[in-house]
């Protein structure tokens, strides 16, 4: 075997929404019992990590750390400005954080697998393969994706996933359950299981994937986020403000905080914006390869990621319906488009997916309200024609616009 490439269970195959309770709380109870077992831990991401990657494995760490256990975390990339607070939680709590690259480590007894949709966008890197491809090891994961090629990445036994706003709303249920249970929390000397920096760090995940509950579909997973994010608002609010936190009093805060920029990025956001067209409640900007390659040379790759999530739900407010934005990837980067789809508050409750299925694309996928997904470089030529079929789609399927005049 490749010393680069994970081990798999073949049968385990493609994600499933059918986790009943039974079946979620009999893994819930494997996942405790590793806890209980072992002693250090291993926390891994997807690449070009997102808020809700970087907040889930920092949330992970801080609540291993509440157990006593020694943890490491590995990322691909540092995060951008607004999440440097990340940095800070982790340190302050003694959580060893490592970025590009992974530092040969003595022993790691458990693996966790945060927010990574499929295997093959697992982040890893050194010494991390090794562990990956040792049987011995078990693997975690705690994800909520469930794309048309989503699949499993952790062992059967101990893979939670759930349908859920984000992965920092699984930790939060997760938190739950042992909130419930005072005789573990006393075993372990917890007294503080909601303390500030757990509490920021999944907020900072809840609300960088669903942005105050605006992309979920469902009454039922409004809500679920509703019920755990006015929990934690509330925790936020009453905990004792740290230094480098104490600005950082309540989710609005917090969401401003994800969404600040500095003046490089604010200049390209604003040419961004600029450039999007408007078509009744659809508005698109497509950015050519050869703007995409100016931006990356401005701004680094994570910090133009997380501007152009801002930008499309900019575009998507406007529009009052739907931000399309498109660009590409850096050659060195990846062979790939990338695409994102977003719904307005005004749109709240519509369902992105059908976007996927009708046109046959499956290296994608997201929440009802917010979508992305990646096409090959090759269909470059045909971009704008595919746009604007996606375009006429959502007008007329899903906001059900009169889109006669195109037809």
């Amino acid at each position: 075997m490749n010393g680069q490439q994970r081990r798999f269970a073949p049968s385990f195959g493609f994600k499933q929404h059918n986790m009943n309770i039974g079946h979620r709380n009999r893994v819930i109870h494997n996942i405790y019992h590793l806890i209980k077992k072992n002693r250090s831990f291993l926390l891994i991401g997807h690449k070009d990590p997102d808020e809700d990657c970087y907040a889930s494995v920092a949330s992970a760490a801080l609540l291993l750390r509440k157990f006593n256990k020694h943890v490491s975390i590995f990322l691909e990339t540092p995060p951008p400005e607004n999440l440097n607070f990340i940095n800070s939680l982790c340190k302050y709590n003694k959580v060893n954080i490592y970025y590009g690259t992974m530092p040969p480590i003595r022993s790691v007894q458990v693996v966790g697998i945060l927010d990574t949709p499929k295997p093959d966008m697992i982040a890893a890197d050194g010494c991390i393969y090794d562990f990956l491809n040792n049987p011995e090891i078990p693997n975690v994961e705690l994800d909520h994706h469930f794309s048309s090629d989503a699949a499993y990445s952790g062992d059967p036994a101990y893979s939670l996933v759930l349908h859920a706003s984000s992965t920092c709303e699984i930790l939060c249920r997760l938190c739950y359950k042992l909130a419930n249970h005072p005789e573990i929390m006393r075993s372990y000397s917890i007294e503080e299981l909601y303390s500030r920096n757990l509490v920021l760090a999944l907020l900072t995940g809840m609300l960088g994937d669903a942005k105050m509950g605006n992309y979920l579909a469902t009454k039922h997973d409004r809500d679920v986020f509703d019920y755990f994010s006015k929990h934690l608002n509330l925790m936020l609010r009453l905990s004792t403000r740290s230094e480098n936190t104490k600005k950082i009093a309540s989710m609005e805060r917090l969401l401003n905080v994800l969404e600040a920029t500095d003046a490089e990025t604010q200049k390209i956001y604003n040419q961004i914006l600029d450039n999007a067209v408007y078509n009744g409640r659809v508005g698109t900007v497509m950015l050519s390869e050869t703007d995409s390659l100016l931006f990356f040379d401005a701004i680094e790759y994570s910090q133009f990621v997380g501007m152009i999530k801002v930008a499309t739900n900019a575009i998507a407010e406007k529009s009052g319906g739907v931000g399309i934005s498109v660009y590409h990837d850096a050659p060195g980067k990846s062979d790939k488009i990338q695409c994102r789809i977003r719904a307005a508050q005004a749109a709240q409750g519509i369902d992105l997916h059908p976007v996927l299925s009708h046109f046959k694309i499956t290296d994608g996928g997201g929440h009802p309200g917010a979508i992305a997904f990646r096409l090959p470089r090759k269909l470059a030529p045909s971009l704008p024609a595919l746009l604007a079929e996606i375009e006429t789609f959502i007008r007329h399927t899903i906001l059900y616009e009169d889109t006669s005049e195109n037809l």
